[in-house]
């Protein structure tokens, strides 16, 4: 393996140089992975001449680069620290278990990039994570946990426990949510409940620090008693190269230039003089020229990995960049459809509000045929009671017209009854009237009962007489 100088070398840019042997060093190390075994072996060497021919500096962001540089080195660790929280007064570290802590057989097992204790007594766990694997906030405050939970023994009381410190740098395809300043500000003045009891809600650290781009957050925990930050007791700190985008001149601050640092190196021949005067240990150690053979193999197993995972993430991106336009057309459609049946249903509230006014106006229209009715109905009630009495009326009068005609029907009888008798009187009158004119000298007597009827009859009936 031979290395070779590049005219940028007073700043550490030197490349190196595989052989042959070397390059199938590598690729039998990739066959190992099931996705590798069917890939054409020229393709995979066209790869990784590409990529060595492009590298002078290897990857902070790869797991064996960050422990060699950081994990190894106490000089190269405190100046990231000191780099990363800057407000932490950070004087010497000391490297502690890399491993979490397990009391028994079944506690999850985990291994850090990078954890250590200050001069301070404060725990700092650091993490390098090239992608995303979801449910990652998760992770992080399990390894949190971890830290305050490895600082106590047995019997110990609490109030030893100092303040923790979990630093994550994100590669790609992390993102996360800013809190809102004044939605956090309701959410801590509100009353107390069980919404406001969740220990996950961030809150910016009181430091005020603040980048451009928000590619770094500094959150700590909320006491939910006091309900005002644990201050350094609890801190989650996130840092996210996607969101640094400033290069050259734009790089001022300190973190900047070590952010430009982890997210550039990999394919940089030349580091800007002011950042190798800052961070001349940590240019050094990322030196491919630094690594052996062994190193520097499966550091291009990992950047061949790493490259075909970003392309598949970025595929994964693509098709969710599609799906999401998909999604907005049809949303915007949705938009239009809900604003046209907006409008209808507008429409149709005022057509339905004249309705109701018209059907108002008949509501009085009947109460007034209402009122009317039974008006007529009193009426009529009126003259059915005045007709049920003129039918009584006219029954009495029938009743009387039938008795006075029974009477006359009487009266008729006795009538004819009395002109018979008259008739017969008459006769026989008439008979002896008869008898004394034909010169009989015997005197005629009338009965006296006769002659009194005679006289009855022409009393009570002038005309018969």
């Amino acid at each position: 393996m031979e290395k070779q100088k590049n005219s940028s070398g007073s700043h550490g840019g030197e490349k190196v140089s595989l052989t042959e042997d070397d390059f199938d060093q590598i690729i039998s190390i990739l066959r190992k992975n099931p996705k590798y075994e069917s890939m054409a072996e020229e393709s995979l060497r066209q790869r990784l001449k590409k990529m060595v021919d492009e590298s002078a500096f290897a990857s902070p962001m790869d797991d064996r680069i960050f422990d060699r540089v950081f994990g190894k080195s106490k000089k190269n660790l405190l100046v990231l620290l000191q780099t990363l929280l800057p407000g932490a007064g950070i004087e010497s570290v000391q490297q502690i278990s890399n491993r979490t802590i397990v009391d028994g057989a079944h506690d999850k097992f985990g291994v850090y990039d990078v954890v250590c204790t200050t001069d301070k007594d404060d725990y700092v766990v650091v993490e390098a994570q090239k992608f995303s694997r979801g449910q990652s906030h998760n992770r992080w405050n399990y390894y949190l946990s971890d830290l305050v939970k490895r600082q106590l023994q047995e019997g110990e009381d609490y109030v030893k426990i100092r303040p923790a410190y979990c630093i994550v740098i994100f590669g790609e395809g992390e993102n996360w949510k800013v809190p809102d300043p004044v939605r956090l500000r309701e959410f801590l003045d509100a009353p107390l409940s069980v919404e406001r009891s969740l220990l996950d809600v961030p809150l910016v650290s009181s430091k005020g620090t603040k980048f451009e781009g928000q590619y770094y957050m500094h959150f700590s925990y909320i006491d939910i008693y006091s309900l005002s930050s644990l201050g350094p007791m609890s801190n989650m700190i996130f840092v996210n190269l996607d969101k640094m985008t400033k290069e050259g001149s734009a790089l001022v601050t300190k973190m900047e230039k070590l952010l430009f640092l982890f997210k550039k190196m990999p394919t940089i021949a030349e580091v800007p003089v002011d950042i190798v005067r800052e961070f001349s240990g940590i240019v050094d150690d990322l030196a491919l020229k630094r690594l052996d053979k062994s190193e520097l193999q499966h550091y291009f197993v990992d950047m061949i990995t790493a490259e075909d995972i970003d392309l598949i993430l970025k595929e994964r991106d693509r098709r969710h960049s599609e799906e999401r336009e998909d999604w907005l057309k049809e949303h915007e459609d949705l938009v239009r459809k809900h604003e046209s049946l907006v409008q209808e249903n507008e429409s149709l509230v005022q057509e339905n509000e004249s309705l109701v006014q018209e059907n108002e106006g008949l509501v009085q229209k009947n109460e007034g045929l209402v009122q009317e009715n039974e008006g007529l109905v009193q009426e009529n009630e009126g003259l059915v009671q005045e007709n049920e009495s003129l039918v009584r009326k006219n029954e009495g009068l029938v009743q009387e017209k039938e008795s006075l005609v029974q009477e006359k029907e009487s009266l008729v009888q006795e009538k004819e009854s009395l002109v018979q008798e008259n008739s017969n009187m008459r006769n026989s009158l008439m008979d002896l009237l008869s008898s004394h004119s034909s010169g009989s000298s015997k005197e005629v007597t009338i009965p006296r009962e006769m002659i009194e009827k005679i006289l009855k009859m022409g009393e009570s009936h002038p005309a018969a007489e």
